[in-house]
């Protein structure tokens, strides 16, 4: 079952972009595989209590700190970094108006980091201490909403801080027993890159 979940994952995603052209789609129903995968494997799960464990205030701490850098450094390197320059009408015809990105912020920021670190830190762990194969998966999926919205070496970039960050909290978590930190960091990095975004093409 944890070789299937991040493919359901994948598809999810997939299906609500390029076949629904929908960013509510693609993000529900994203929410909805990993929710759908847990269940499977529901007797294997690890306790949701670690959603809110952390033993040491500095990795919550440090964790913060690395998540809020990714929206700032998206805000101040946004010239440099190939930006489609159709981004707003791309996001646009995906669903995400102007009157639709102050809710679609809301439920991303504050659902999205703790069914995602659940899922990914928490259900796929991995106590390797170097970049594991499921840090690369969690960055890929990713690629699908970059694609056509940044230059190659932009989306590489894109691609290569998202593997560190998943490395990052699986490391916190690890260290920390407990995803409350990682999930936190993560949370504020979903806030600051929309933010970021809605800055830029609102």
């Amino acid at each position: 079952m944890k070789r299937l979940a991040p493919v359901l994952a994948y598809a999810a995603v997939a299906i609500g972009l390029f076949g629904g052209r929908s960013a509510w789609g693609a993000l529900i129903g994203f929410h909805l595989a990993m929710l759908f995968a847990l269940w499977l494997d529901r007797r294997n799960l690890p306790p949701p209590s670690l959603l809110f464990k952390s033993k040491h205030r500095r990795w919550i701490v440090s964790s913060l700190l690395v998540g809020s850098a990714s929206g700032i450094s998206l805000y101040l390197l946004w010239p440099w970094l190939g930006i489609a320059p159709d981004l707003a009408a791309q996001l646009d015809a995906l669903g995400l108006t102007r009157a639709a990105w102050p809710a679609f912020i809301a439920y991303f920021t504050l659902v999205n980091p703790w069914i995602e670190e659940y899922f990914w830190r928490g259900y796929l762990a991995d106590n390797s201490r170097q970049p594991a194969p499921m840090d690369f998966i969690f960055a890929g999926y990713h690629a699908m909403l970059l694609i056509g919205r940044t230059n190659l070496p932009a989306l590489a970039l894109s691609l290569s801080v998202l593997v560190f960050g998943a490395w990052f909290w699986r490391q916190t978590s690890r260290k920390d027993d407990g995803l409350l930190a990682a999930a936190l960091g993560h949370l504020i990095a979903d806030l600051t890159i929309l933010l970021a975004v809605y800055r830029m093409v609102a």
